[in-house]
C-alpha cells in the first residue's frame, strides 16, 4: 500500500500560513502549495485517487484547467451571405459606384456554383463525343 500524500502547514511572510501537499513520484518529491484548506484537501484526494501521480486536469501552480467555451463555427456562407457579408457590402459598392454590376454578379455565380455546390451542368462533352476535335486531326 502507498502511503498518503502527506499534509504540510507552512508559515507566510504576511503572518498567514500555507499548506503544502507532498507526496513522492518515482523517489522524487513533487508538492502543490494551497492557501485555501478546502481546496488542498480536495487536491490531496485527487492525488491519492490518481495513484501519487498528478491529477489529470490539474495544471502546476495554477489549479484545475478550466476549459474555455468553443467560438461559434463562422462557416463560408456566414461570411459571404449574412445581412453584414461580402456580397451585401459588394451591392452597396455597386449602388454607390464603385464596383462595377458584373463583378458582383461574376462572383456570386463563382460562389453558388462552385462554394454551395450547386455545380449547374451544361452541354458538357467527353473526348469520344462528335463534338470533340482532336489536334492534329
Amino acid at each position: 500500500m502507498k502511503p498518503m500524500a502527506s499534509w504540510v502547514r507552512r508559515p507566510r511572510t504576511d503572518r498567514g500560513e500555507s499548506i503544502q501537499i507532498k507526496w513522492r513520484i518515482d523517489g522524487r518529491w513533487q508538492c502543490e502549495t494551497f492557501t485555501d484548506a478546502r481546496l488542498a484537501a480536495e487536491f490531496r484526494t485527487a492525488v491519492e485517487v490518481a495513484g501519487h501521480q498528478w491529477p489529470d486536469g490539474w495544471v502546476k501552480g495554477e489549479g484545475w484547467r478550466v476549459s474555455e467555451p468553443e467560438p461559434p463555427r463562422v462557416t463560408v456562407e456566414d461570411v459571404a451571405m449574412g445581412p453584414e457579408g461580402y456580397f451585401a457590402l459588394q451591392e452597396k459598392r455597386m449602388r454607390r459606384g464603385k464596383v462595377k454590376p458584373y463583378t458582383v454578379h461574376r462572383n456570386r455565380r463563382t460562389y453558388e456554383l462552385h462554394l454551395q455546390g450547386g455545380v449547374r451542368r451544361r452541354n458538357l462533352r467527353r473526348a469520344g463525343d462528335r463534338g470533340h476535335q482532336r489536334l492534329g486531326r
